[in-house]
């Protein structure tokens, strides 16, 4: 999966975390930020796919 630096339109609790406490913060997950928080939101099975290896990786980095 290509790394991709971004800026979020949306707001997260990760708000919090870099914009009040100043502490370094990913926000990281499938879909589209467009069809998150609405009714029948959904994401395609192969997003759901790519991104559980993409935690799995992280997971394992982490506790290393």
């Amino acid at each position: 999966m290509p790394k991709k630096l971004n800026v979020w339109t949306c707001c997260t609790n990760g708000s919090g975390l870099a914009g009040r406490r100043g502490m370094p913060t990913v926000g990281l997950g499938p879909g589209n930020i467009r069809d998150a928080h609405i009714i029948d939101e959904s994401i395609e099975l192969l997003q759901l796919y790519k991104v559980v290896e993409v935690y799995k990786n992280l997971v394992t980095e982490i506790v290393q």
